[in-house]
């Protein structure tokens, strides 16, 4: 399988940089994966001094590591990247309950939408409503909703976790999408659900600005 470009039009300073970027395949083979944590404990994020290593994510009854938020499959150091958990001074909160692990609530409008709805091809496979979806942020706020729910998801199964938090069975799909790596065989149902949430327009050009956006937006 293969989604590779052979044209595409690129408006950036940079020309050359850019337009081999949009037709390079970013497809990454290998099936995307499920896996199951029984007892297992999801830790809010906690950000080093200059932001740029994340710790958090989920980790077994134990503390040890099995799942966070990847940006590269490349050892590195790069931000936003939650690759470790931390360690507990009290014992977590315990909740007797199944949750689906989503990753990082990112608080950028770009990178929520192509990083933090990567793990939700879970949810349109299994589409059950008594299921809660947690994330975590680092800022303790999903900044946006409406594409959770235009994937069908309720507000109230959609949790963000704030103190350590032990579920009685933790699902944690496999990422879909991986920033500067690519994407998976999953990740496209994620895109076209929204899109075929949206009624269809009949407008000949749409314009896109940024300049009416409040000063804080990202």
């Amino acid at each position: 399988m293969s989604y590779e470009l052979t044209s595409c039009k690129v408006f950036a300073d940079n020309y050359e940089s850019w337009a081999g970027r949009s037709t390079h395949d970013w497809f990454i083979q290998g099936e995307t994966k499920v896996q199951v944590l029984e007892n297992g404990v999801i830790l809010p994020i906690k950000s080093e001094a200059n932001f740029s290593a994340w710790s958090g994510g989920v980790t077994d009854n134990l503390g040890n590591f099995i799942a966070g938020h990847i940006r590269t499959r490349r050892e590195s150091d790069e931000t936003g990247q939650v690759d470790k958990g931390y360690n507990l001074s009290d014992k977590p909160k315990i909740i007797e309950e199944k949750v689906v692990y989503c990753g990082v609530a990112h608080p950028h409008f770009g990178h929520f939408l192509t990083e933090s709805l990567g793990r939700l091809w879970w949810f349109l496979e299994n589409p059950d409503p008594n299921i809660k979806y947690a994330f975590i942020a680092p800022n303790d706020e999903i900044k946006y909703l409406d594409f959770l729910m235009m994937l069908g998801l309720k507000k109230e199964q959609i949790t963000l976790i704030k103190e350590p938090t032990c579920f009685s069975e933790v699902i944690i799909p496999e990422q879909s999408t991986i920033a500067y790596d690519g994407f998976k065989d999953k990740a496209m149902k994620i895109y076209d659900a929204i899109r075929d949430s949206v009624e269809p327009k009949t407008f000949d050009k749409v314009y896109l600005t940024r300049t009416a956006l409040p000063k804080n937006f990202s």
